[in-house]
């Protein structure tokens, strides 16, 4: 058995059923956004659950690698700050 909706099948149901229909979706979307709001802010204001602090092992090669990408951008930024670019707008 296949099911068939028209176009005009679905505006008759929504012209009877419409202002159900916009209910139903108000008080689902209110409660989800309840549920949002008791899950992340209730509980975290409320409760303030304790936070587990993780020690983190980086390796020397690694953090070498790391601080000198970092000087190297710095270098190339003050470069490019100190040069000279005309204005191609006013000429």
């Amino acid at each position: 058995m296949r099911l068939q909706f028209s176009v005009e099948l679905i505006y008759h149901f929504l012209k009877k059923y419409g202002r159900w229909v916009l209910v139903l979706l108000f008080i689902l979307l209110l409660s989800l956004n309840l549920y949002i709001y008791y899950k992340y802010v209730y509980l975290v204001v409320r409760i303030q659950p304790d936070t587990e602090v993780k020690r983190v092992t980086i390796r020397q090669e690694v953090l070498d690698k790391i601080l000198k990408n970092i000087t190297e951008r710095e270098e190339n930024l003050s470069r490019v700050k100190a040069g000279y670019y005309p204005d191609p707008f006013n000429r």
